[in-house]
């Protein structure tokens, strides 16, 4: 099935998947090994949830560290945040 939608004078075209004419049902991005893919190809989902992460760890390294030193401070930043920012990044 078919269905035209206007949206801000942009017609865009939306294709309803059916299994025995019941409507599947449809997402605005996915999740694929903690990589997030959106339908219209840009990072924006991803990247939000990965700094979210990243800034939820920090403040819990701030928590954790408070009056640690800064070499103890940096080892937990390199265990547990800086994998979260590089992970799927080509080497």
């Amino acid at each position: 099935m078919l269905c035209m939608l206007p949206i801000a004078e942009i017609s865009i075209l939306l294709f309803i998947h059916t299994m025995g004419n019941v409507p599947l049902g449809s997402t605005f991005s996915i999740q694929y090994l903690v990589i997030t893919i959106s339908s219209n190809l840009t990072w924006k989902s991803h990247i939000t949830a990965i700094v979210s992460r990243a800034n939820h760890l920090l403040g819990f390294i701030r928590a954790v560290a408070g009056g640690a030193s800064t070499k103890a401070f940096f080892t937990m930043y390199n265990s547990l945040v800086l994998p979260i920012l590089e992970y799927g990044i080509p080497c």
